[in-house]
Formats: structure tokens, sequence, C-alpha cells
């Protein structure tokens, strides 16, 4: 696999867009998607007695974002709110990392990623996406 880029885990709070990109002939591989209110900072400024609630939404993002060059999730999100990781009313961010890696993304019958330089196959074990 023909590793291009890595993006550091970083928040995007209410009314940030998540948008991974990656260059021509690459596509993003989700590596880690949490959504809730992980710990104080720039998303959560006060603690309000629910810090730390957090959902694993990995299978979601990857789901929507992997094997594509880019995409978009504006926080609040709908399907990420469905975790329901901490109570409604607080507001809640996504902190998620991606990679870039280089190859074709196939549209038709069955959507699938190749890698320009393969070594083994690799299954991505969430969204069922098989990596050649």
């Amino acid at each position: 696999m023909c590793l291009l880029r890595v993006s550091e885990n970083r928040d995007y709070c209410e009314a940030d867009d998540f948008e991974p990109s990656c260059g021509d002939n690459s596509v993003v591989v989700m590596t880690t998607a949490r959504y809730g209110r992980m710990r104080l900072g720039s998303c959560v400024r006060e603690d309000l007695g629910y810090v730390g609630c957090k959902s694993d939404v990995l299978p979601q993002v990857d789901w929507r974002c992997s094997a594509k060059p880019l995409c978009r999730i504006r926080i609040p999100d709908g399907e990420l709110d469905q975790t329901r990781p901490c109570p409604g009313e607080l507001k809640t961010y996504l902190e998620a990392s991606y990679i870039c890696v280089q190859g074709i993304r196939r549209v038709g019958r069955k959507s699938e990623l190749r890698v320009f330089t393969p070594v083994v196959p690799i299954t991505h074990k969430y969204a069922g996406k098989q990596f050649f």
C-alpha cells in the first residue's frame, strides 16, 4: 500500500465540516472516529458532568468516507447523533483521523478500491470494503 498522507487526530465542533480529501489517484481510509464529549477543549468548554461520554462511530464515518477521494460531514450530524453518546441537550463533536492511499476507486456494479502497490490483500474490518 502506498501511503500518501496521514492526518492528525482532530476535533470538529458544532457547525464545522469534516472534509477529508486526498489528491489525484488517492483515496481516504478512515483510521479513527469518535463522537461525543471526549474532553474539555475548543469544542467543550464546560464539564457539566458529562465529559468522557462518547461513541465509536468509525463504522458510520468509514462507510461514508473511506475509498473516496473526498467526503463531507457537517457537525452535528443526524446519523452520528443516533448513537446517543451523551444526553441529547448537550453539544457533541467529532474527533477523527484518516490516511490517504494511492489507488483507483471503481464505480459500477461493485465499488472497490484498487491500490497501486499491492503486497498482501488487506480487509478493512468495518465497512466490508476489500483493499487489494
